[in-house]
């Protein structure tokens, strides 16, 4: 479906074209890049800077909403883990699956 939607959006000529989705045989192959996951952790490291965070120094918890062995979550928590060393992951989620920390500190209400 990926490769369909950059495929049409080329077709149509979409102002982004092919770069409108990114996927291995179409746009840019963010699995070889793995642009796409520091992309996901400076917006987590901007988000948290706006809210008077600093990742690299400051404790907090993630919770993350994907494949742990896949692109974007496994690379990420490698990321996470090597940058932040007061990070705690307290749960993962996937389709299949998840990994909770019973430990975890209830979420804000």
């Amino acid at each position: 479906m990926i490769e369909e939607i950059a495929e049409v959006s080329k077709r149509r000529g979409y102002i982004l074209g092919i770069g409108v989705m990114s996927s291995k045989r179409v746009g840019i192959n963010h699995k070889e890049l793995r642009r796409h996951l520091h992309g996901v952790v400076k917006f987590a490291e901007i988000t948290m800077r706006e809210l008077g965070l600093d990742m690299r120094r400051d404790a907090f918890t993630v919770k993350l909403t994907a494949r742990p062995n896949g692109d974007v979550a496994g690379n990420a928590m490698q990321i996470l883990f090597a940058r932040c060393p007061r990070m705690r992951l307290v749960l993962v989620l996937d389709g299949t699956a998840a990994l909770v920390d019973p430990r975890a500190p209830p979420a804000p209400r």
